[in-house]
C-alpha cells in the first residue's frame, strides 16, 4: 500500500487500541495545562515586579490577568489578596476602598479553603473585615468555625472581641460568659470573668457623659458580679481587687443619694487597699521591683557620689549614646464605643511585597508574609 506520511500516521493512530489514544489525549492536555500555569506565573512575575516598584494598582492587574488564566490557582489567589490587603486604607470610607477589602478577603477565603490551617491569613482576612466595618462577615466566618469545635475558648474569645469592636457590648458580655463557661481550669474561668469586668470599666470610664446614672449602675453591677465570682476562684489576684475598686467608685459617682454614694466608696477604698497589700506581697514574691526602686533611691543618697544634676550630660555618654525609642505608630481615630482594638488577638501588620511565584510549584503553599 503506497500511502503518503500523512495518511500513514493517520493509518497508525487508527490501528492503537483505545487505551493508547487515551494517553495520548491526556499528555496533549497536560501540555496545554502546563502552558496556562506557566503564563500565568510569568503574569505574577509582572505583578511583583510592579509591586517592588510601588504600583499596587498595576500589580492588582496583572495579579487579575493571572486568575483570569487559572481562577484556583492559589498563588494567585494568595499573592493577589495580599496586594489588595497592601492598598486598602483602614478608616477611609468610600465604595472604592470597600470595593478593594471585598476583593482582599474573597481570595483570602480561596486561598483558605485550600489552606484551613494558615493562621496568618486567617487573621488578616479577619483583620480587613473589622477594619471596614464588616463585622457581620467576620462573625459569620467565625460562628461557622467554631460549630467545629463549640469548646474552643480561644474563638469564642474572638467572637466577643468582634461584637465589642462592633459596639455591641451587651452581645460581648454573653459571648464572655460563654468563655467561662468553657473554661475548664479556675484561673482561666477567673480570667474570663475578669474581661467582663473590664470590658464594664472601660465603658464606665470613657463614656461618663453619654451615659446616664441609672445606666451606669447597671453596668457597674454587671462588672462587680462578674468581678466577684472571678476573685472567689482566684482570691488573691491584686489586678481583681484593683479593678473593684474602680467599678465601685465609679458606681459611687451615679447615686443620687449621698448615703448610697458614701457607701460604694467606703468599698472602693477597702479593695484599693486589698489591692496595695497583694501588690506588695506579689512584688516581693517575684524579686520586688518596689524594693529595687527604694534600693536605688537609697543607693543615690550615698555620701561620696555626686549624680549628674538634671540637665546635666552625664560625663560618661555622648550624643551619640541617646536612647532611641520605637516609632509610635498611627492609631485609628474609632467611636467611644468601641474600647479595644484587637477581637482576642491577631495578625495586624502589613505584610511585605509579594514574592515572585514563577518559581514556586502551583501546590506550595506561600508564607503570610509574602505572596
Amino acid at each position: 500500500m503506497n500511502l503518503d506520511p500523512v495518511q500513514k500516521a493517520a493509518w497508525q493512530m487508527r490501528r492503537l487500541p483505545s487505551s493508547a489514544l487515551v494517553c495520548v489525549l491526556l499528555a496533549v492536555v497536560a501540555g496545554a495545562m502546563g502552558c496556562e500555569e506557566l503564563t500565568a506565573r510569568r503574569t505574577l512575575q509582572e505583578a511583583a515586579r510592579e509591586y517592588a516598584d510601588g504600583h499596587f494598582e498595576k500589580a492588582a492587574q496583572e495579579c487579575e490577568k493571572a486568575l483570569a488564566i487559572m481562577p484556583d490557582f492559589d498563588i494567585a489567589n494568595h499573592n493577589c489578596a495580599l496586594i489588595y490587603h497592601k492598598m486598602f486604607r483602614p478608616g477611609l470610607d468610600t465604595p472604592g476602598n470597600a470595593k478593594i477589602a471585598d476583593r482582599a478577603t474573597e481570595l483570602f477565603a480561596k486561598y483558605i479553603a485550600k489552606n484551613p490551617d494558615d493562621g496568618k491569613i486567617i487573621d488578616l482576612m479577619t483583620r480587613i473585615w473589622i477594619d471596614a466595618g464588616r463585622y457581620e462577615r467576620a462573625l459569620e466566618y467565625w460562628e461557622k468555625e467554631l460549630a467545629k469545635d463549640p469548646k474552643d475558648t480561644e474563638m469564642i474569645g474572638k467572637i466577643a472581641g468582634i461584637h465589642r469592636l462592633a459596639g455591641d457590648w451587651k452581645k460581648a458580655i454573653e459571648w464572655h460568659e460563654k468563655e467561662a463557661e468553657a473554661e475548664e481550669a479556675p484561673e482561666a474561668k477567673a480570667d474570663a470573668l475578669k474581661n467582663i469586668a473590664k470590658l464594664t470599666s472601660t465603658r464606665l470610664l470613657y463614656n461618663r457623659i453619654k451615659i446616664k446614672w441609672y445606666e451606669r449602675l447597671e453596668v457597674a453591677d454587671i462588672g462587680i458580679h462578674a468581678m466577684q465570682r472571678s476573685v472567689a476562684l482566684a482570691p488573691d489576684s491584686f489586678e481583681s481587687e484593683q479593678l473593684l475598686g474602680s467599678l465601685y467608685g465609679v458606681r459611687g459617682e451615679a447615686h443620687q443619694a449621698s448615703w448610697a454614694q458614701l457607701i460604694d466608696n467606703a468599698n472602693s477604698r477597702f479593695h484599693y487597699k486589698r489591692f496595695s497589700i497583694l501588690k506588695k506581697k506579689a512584688d516581693a514574691e517575684a524579686g520586688s521591683p518596689g524594693r529595687k526602686a527604694e534600693d536605688q533611691k537609697a543607693e543615690d543618697k550615698k555620701p561620696g557620689e555626686q549624680k549628674p544634676a538634671g540637665g546635666q550630660k552625664d560625663p560618661g555618654k555622648t550624643d551619640d549614646q541617646k536612647p532611641v525609642g520605637e516609632t509610635p505608630q498611627k492609631s485609628q481615630s474609632q467611636d467611644s464605643s468601641k474600647e479595644e482594638a484587637s477581637p482576642g488577638g491577631g495578625a495586624t501588620a502589613r505584610s511585605g511585597g509579594p514574592a515572585a511565584a514563577a518559581d514556586k510549584p502551583s501546590g506550595a503553599k506561600a508564607s503570610a508574609g509574602k505572596p
